[in-house]
């Protein structure tokens, strides 16, 4: 008699599944390297950074004054909570695999198993898809909103520096000129736009408008190599790795300087390189272009697609015409509250996994529940550049 796997069985096999089938985009959630599990429902934001406050001055007679995390009241976020189940489909239960041996006999409980691991793999593929959407909008805007016709938004802000300066009339709430904001070297603008269009952000409304003068690439006036010393001199961390779309590598390509400051005799191919940079994988659409710099900072192009919920078309992580640098992977969290299942005990865990038989119609379930959240507890280091 079949029965199903439980869900300590299920994390097994998920813990020694082969990709074989999916070839997943995780390039920018590599960017987030350090992972914090919550055994609660929250995340706080006091036990992944610092509190960046002063200590106070007191007279030698006076006692110390009480303190406070975040000032009285810690700053927690609620997680987006993905959910996603799927059935074994009978009809093709019975399809033999690519290579399986003819004379082979495999069980009905093994064939449901064989579908059930399956559906693991592709739900899998679908949360590893929207982390990788998360890393990617958190690299490019410094914020994200949690969406879906089953969830009403939420943002998750990291307030970078310019980004919350910038309104749709291209005044801050201060009014002072957004120009001003930007004033690249000493103003440190890790977010700017200067491709002559503005740049509405996709969820939240939120608008860059066009900074600068006729600076776009691929324009006549247009300065790509000097922009890029600018951007590495807006973070607030070294950058270790620079991001760009193909046409803006191509509009980069023209420009006179390119040749004393940029080296693309290096790639993943150099012996010394091999296990320090991104591999090439066409699928991803991943490439080392070269490096730049006495510090070699590897310029890579980067050409993954999802799928929208809400769309019928693909899009890519990182949009045509941006330039994105991020800094060291430990200053990105992957951060994830409890899972509120009560087989998983209210436990800290990544992912989790069960499974259930209807009674009416044996349709065998498979569920996977995550509550994911992207942080980087230092956003002003990293730079996202819309330059055409």
């Amino acid at each position: 008699m079949a029965r199903f796997l439980t869900p300590y069985e299920l994390d097994e096999i998920y813990g020694v599944l082969e990709d074989r089938t999916y070839p997943l985009p995780t390039e920018l959630q590599s960017n987030f390297s350090t992972v914090i599990n919550f055994e609660t429902e929250t995340i706080d934001l006091d036990k992944i950074a610092p509190d960046l406050r002063i200590g106070i001055f007191v007279a030698p007679e006076q006692n110390a004054k009480p303190t406070a995390s975040r000032g009285y009241s810690t700053k927690v976020f609620y997680p987006g909570y993905w959910k996603d189940k799927a059935t074994v489909d009978f009809r093709n239960l019975r399809k033999r695999r690519a290579g399986q041996q003819l004379s082979t006999p495999t069980s009905n409980a093994g064939k449901i198993a064989r579908a059930v691991q399956d559906n693991l793999e592709l739900l899998d593929s679908k949360r590893m898809r929207l982390m990788e959407w998360m890393a990617s909008e958190v690299l490019v805007y410094g914020r994200y909103g949690i969406q879906s016709e089953r969830h009403p938004l939420v943002e998750v802000d990291m307030e970078p520096y310019i980004a919350t300066h910038l309104t749709s009339n291209g005044q801050t709430a201060t009014g002072v000129p957004a120009t001003q904001g930007v004033a690249l070297n000493s103003g440190r603008a890790n977010r700017a736009n200067i491709s002559g269009t503005n740049v509405t952000h996709p969820i939240t409304g939120q608008v860059f408008p066009t900074l600068g003068s006729n600076r776009e690439w691929g324009g006549t006036s247009d300065t790509p190599v000097a922009d890029l010393q600018e951007m590495l001199n807006a973070a607030w961390e070294p950058i270790r790795k620079i991001y760009m779309s193909d046409n803006a590598w191509a509009a980069l390509l023209t420009d006179t300087d390119f040749s004393t400051l940029i080296d693309t005799t290096k790639s993943t191919m150099s012996t010394f390189n091999v296990d320090l940079l991104p591999k090439q994988q066409t699928i991803e659409g991943l490439k080392l272009r070269g490096v730049i710099g006495a510090q070699n900072i590897p310029i890579i192009t980067y050409n993954a697609e999802y799928q929208p919920t809400t769309a019928t078309t693909l899009t890519k992580y990182l949009a045509n015409g941006w330039v994105v640098m991020v800094p060291d992977a430990s200053y990105g969290i992957q951060a994830f509250g409890a899972v509120q299942h009560g087989l998983a005990d209210f436990r800290s865990t990544e992912v989790f996994w069960n499974s259930w038989i209807e009674d009416e119609g044996g349709k065998p379930w498979l569920q996977g529940q995550s509550a994911p959240i992207f942080l980087h507890t230092k956003i002003n280091s990293t730079v996202a550049w819309k330059v055409m």
